[in-house]
């Protein structure tokens, strides 16, 4: 069956003189490199450069442009209308625009092929860079899908610099166990060991991507039948968070059991309260959008309720929930409790502060503009997480800000009495709105 969004891109593939430009100035520099003495060592790095640059930059940048000007030309409001299904059109979307990076791309990996002397570590090698670069374009295409819904629902998009400022911000803590984390997967990933198993290094690296690519294509799949209009229940998102969950944890446990679910429950709670964040920065969540879940509620139509619910919602939830069972599960006394996969209660402590500031978000959105909500809740993150924190020493305000990893559980206390001041605000600017729209359609009616 053709596919017809495939096609419409197809017609209109173009060979920019750009890339023929750079593409004839790659062979010249490749053809003069193996003239010399060190040909095959070169020549060979110099094609994986190239097909970097064409397949990962030149490819993702191309994909995501090519989206944001079919919303400029107005062409993608009647294609979010149409009969297509998402599927024909993220195919047509992610490989279209970027045939011509791929033809480059390939061309420079025959080169590398060519210039080898270990052939099936050559084509191991190709298939890691050709999966690096699906997950690229794919993760651009949904940037780019989640820019557009952004500006269609709030009239406003976030910038990079906004992105930039943020992340910092968002609780101390959870760098403080990502950043230690990450250091201990490089250093793992010399020799791979993953639930006690020995693997080999490349064969490993290329299941890891294969998974990675996998997650980055559906999640551009799923974002743009959001975009679409086709709504469902966010079970691949929470699919997704359990599963980043095994992969990270499985570099520290040991052969299973108590130890392993420990650490997994450890992991995948702060997983899921960084996904809230992301989830609720990238996804503006609208007030009708909580009176159809409220409604829903009401109605005990709890499918139909997910469907609607903010999906920041479902990962703070999933995060509390793994919390509590972290809490159960305690700590190893023998490692710090700082440790990503031995945080015990402060994994719930962390998760409940993740949805104090997603919840205070969601209050501002309701509340007031995007933009103006945006600088709020950065105002507020600066307050909460720099300012009380720096000047609390010694004075009233250590009760405030205690550290979340000696004192777990006294945080938790602290935070559901700040979340529940935010909730009161929240219900009240709730009925206030609802109160609003009732009165304004009793007048038009």
């Amino acid at each position: 069956m053709k596919n017809p969004e495939l096609t419409k891109q197809l017609w209109l593939y173009e060979i920019k003189i750009s890339t023929v430009l750079l593409l004839i100035l790659f062979v010249s520099i490749t053809w003069f490199v193996s003239e010399s003495i060190f040909s095959l060592f070169i020549t060979k790095y110099i094609a994986i450069f190239g097909f970097l640059f064409f397949g990962v930059v030149v490819g993702s940048i191309t994909v995501g442009n090519a989206f944001q000007k079919e919303v400029v030309a107005n062409t993608w409001s009647a294609q979010r209308m149409g009969s297509i299904k998402p599927s024909s059109l993220l195919l047509g979307k992610l490989l279209g625009p970027s045939l011509t990076s791929w033809g480059a791309g390939i061309f420079c990996l025959l080169i590398y092929l060519a210039n080898t002397n270990n052939l099936p570590e050559s084509l191991m090698n190709s298939a890691i860079l050709c999966l690096i670069a699906v997950s690229f374009q794919a993760t651009s295409l949904n940037k780019a899908i989640i820019q557009v819904f952004r500006e269609r629902v709030s009239g406003h998009s976030n910038s990079i610099i906004f992105l930039l400022i943020l992340m910092p911000l968002l609780l101390p803590h959870i760098s403080d166990t990502l950043i230690p984390t990450w250091y201990h997967l490089k250093t793992s990933y010399n020799n791979p060991i993953w639930f006690s198993i020995s693997y080999e290094k490349k064969l490993f690296t290329l299941s890891v991507l294969i998974f990675i690519t996998c997650w980055s294509i559906f999640g551009a799949y799923r974002t743009l039948t959001l975009e679409t209009g086709v709504k469902s229940a966010p079970w691949a998102y929470v699919l997704f968070i359990l599963s980043m969950g095994l992969l990270v944890s499985g570099f520290s446990a040991g052969n299973g059991g108590v130890d392993a679910l420990r650490m997994w429950l450890s992991c995948t709670s702060i997983i899921a309260s960084v996904a809230s964040y992301l989830a609720a920065i990238s996804f503006t969540s609208s007030f009708s959008q909580y009176l159809s879940t409220l409604k829903y509620l009401k109605e005990k139509q709890f499918r139909l309720a997910l469907n609607e619910a903010p999906l920041w919602l479902s990962a703070s939830f999933l995060a509390i929930t793994l919390g509590v069972f972290s809490t159960v599960m305690g700590v190893d006394p023998i490692f710090t409790n700082a440790k990503l996969t031995n945080t015990g209660s402060a994994a719930l402590a962390i998760a409940l502060l993740a949805f104090r500031d997603v919840l205070f978000l969601s209050f501002l959105q309701m509340r007031y503009s995007v933009r103006l909500s945006s600088l709020s809740f950065l105002f507020f993150l600066v307050i909460v997480n720099k300012l009380i924190p720096q000047h609390a020493t010694e004075t009233y305000l250590t009760m405030l800000t205690p550290d979340i990893f000696q004192a777990p559980l006294y945080v938790c206390v602290v935070t559901l009495l700040f979340t529940g001041l935010i909730g009161y605000m929240w219900s009240k600017t709730y009925q206030k709105k609802f109160k609003e729209i009732t009165k304004a359609t009793v007048r038009q009616s």
